[in-house]
């Protein structure tokens, strides 16, 4: 199954659940997200630390990881067992690791883990011939909870399954994020390996929610609405003002923990730092996952102010898109995730490589100095 990240992205990295009385088994595997099939996948980082901390969220304590390579099937579980260390190098105890040294280097640490393991490099090609490049991340649970409960906890948001046969289309929209995107017949057949004849009805892509909802559920989670356009043989998603279904599933998910929780009291025991983090954690839950209807207007005003060239670097869009128009992101200067507004003195126009920058370089702040220096007299500080 695939994550949704806590700012509504997909994350693509695949991961598989498995589920005995108590222990909950997670496999990730490093391969895949449109790399290479023996290439690194960018964003299994993001994945195993989204584990991390969403199972710690239901209390369900870290107790080790072991490789599932192929090279290494034929040996016993225990002696897959992989020896987690310290920041100074020391053998550190599995079981309460991630509470100690927290997800990302436990993630770190699982990685050196692994390259330590029979010599071989993390996660890369076993004798020449593993393509499935995983690692088994063990959880055990302190009360029942059903497969249900923990894959509602690893998701976090009501999206569509990816075995869904139209869940490409998902995935197109919540990755492009655009207004409007309109792709032809013959496209979205390609996508989804084969679409039915009545897809050329207009009934097929109608946004009606008594029935249907398996095919229709994949733009109406999205944030979209359909329409057939029977001259180019084509559909039309446009971002349907009503927003996903994110913010009410996220709320529906976080009362569900919160159940969860109060249930299991009884069972463990927090200390108030614990409690007091856990909350925290919720509340960003609530916050991180919501979808902004962001509006039209704004971005064709910001995109005809950059006429063609990056706010950001001041270098001309880097290709033109299939209808003629410059490639331009819309970057908001303070988030609208920290409260910011969604107007023309807030956002900028901006390459790609530009926008990830601005959102993850270290250089990011001298960036948005620089913004408010050449425009001055168009961004307003908020």
């Amino acid at each position: 199954m695939y994550l949704i990240g806590n700012t509504g992205n997909l994350v693509n990295a695949e991961c598989n659940v498995e589920i005995a009385e108590r222990r909950v088994d997670v496999l990730v595997s490093s391969s895949g997200g449109g790399q290479t099939e023996k290439s690194l996948n960018p964003e299994y980082n993001e994945l195993v630390e989204l584990i991390f901390h969403r199972l710690d969220f239901m209390r369900a304590a870290f107790s080790g990881a072991f490789i599932e390579s192929a090279k290494h099937a034929a040996l016993e579980l225990r002696e897959r067992r992989l020896e987690l260390q310290d920041v100074q190098g020391n053998p550190a105890p599995n079981h309460n690791f991630v509470k100690h040294f927290g997800a990302r280097y436990a993630r770190i640490a699982i990685g050196r883990a692994a390259k330590r393991f029979g010599r071989e490099q993390l996660l890369t090609n076993v004798d020449g011939g593993n393509s499935q490049k995983r690692v088994r991340l063990r959880f055990q649970l302190s009360y029942e909870a059903s497969h249900n409960d923990v894959i509602s906890v690893l998701q976090a948001i009501d999206a569509p399954r990816p075995t869904n046969k139209y869940f490409p289309i998902y995935k197109l929209l919540t990755e492009s994020g655009q207004e409007q995107i309109v792709r032809t017949l013959g496209e979205l057949s390609n996508m989804v390996e084969g679409l039915p004849p009545s897809a050329e009805t207009p009934q097929f892509w109608a946004n009606t929610r008594e029935h249907q909802l398996q095919r229709k559920d994949n733009w109406f989670k999205a944030g979209y609405e359909a329409s057939y356009l029977p001259e180019s043989r084509s559909v039309r998603f446009v971002k349907s003002g009503k927003g996903s279904d994110r913010l009410s599933s996220s709320d529906q998910v976080a009362e569900h923990f919160a159940s969860l929780l109060r249930v299991f009291d009884s069972d463990v025991s927090e200390t108030n730092n614990q409690q007091a983090a856990r909350a925290s954690f919720l509340e960003s839950v609530h916050r991180t996952v919501r979808q902004f209807n962001r509006s039209q207007a704004v971005q064709s005003e910001v995109l005809n102010r950059a006429q063609g060239y990056c706010e950001c670097c001041e270098q001309k869009a880097p290709f033109k898109k299939l209808d003629g128009n410059p490639y331009l992101e819309i970057h908001h200067v303070l988030p609208l995730a920290q409260g910011g507004p969604d107007t023309v003195e807030n956002a900028i126009a901006c390459c790609a490589n530009c926008h990830r920058e601005l959102h993850f370089g270290v250089l990011s702040e001298q960036l948005k100095e620089g913004l408010f220096t050449r425009l001055g007299n168009v961004l307003v500080r908020h």
